[in-house]
């Protein structure tokens, strides 16, 4: 019996209202951001793209919220699902899936201290 390993990549988007950003020299800045995350289990490779752009670990609190590590800080995502779908390819042994709801940042450390939104 052949044991499979499944990938499962988990987009999220969040509207961010980020305070200081990847670099204490920046200014605020605001925008949308989409947070797409690998792996499963404990932990999970998050690759944040939009306000601010960077690559970390995702830590699940609890069901509804995790802690993004970056290298140059951390933050909460309080992620409650609303809506979604999931799909699985047997033939490349991945499986998707794709939450949508009404998400936020907060308790930032280092570059993302003052993070909202």
């Amino acid at each position: 019996m052949a044991v499979k390993k499944t990938l499962v990549a988990v987009a999220m988007m969040a509207a961010a209202l980020c305070g200081t950003m990847a670099s204490p020299a920046l200014a605020a800045t605001s925008g949308s951001e989409r947070f797409i995350l690998f792996g499963g289990g404990d932990s999970q490779t998050v690759v944040a793209t939009g306000a601010f752009f960077g690559t970390g670990q995702s830590f699940p609190i609890d069901e509804d919220n995790d802690l993004f590590v970056f290298a140059d800080g951390t933050f909460h995502v309080n992620h409650p699902q609303t809506g979604g779908h999931d799909s699985f390819n047997d033939v490349a042994c991945i499986g998707t899936s794709t939450f949508s709801g009404t998400y936020s940042l907060s308790q930032g450390t280092g570059a993302y201290a003052g993070i909202s939104g």
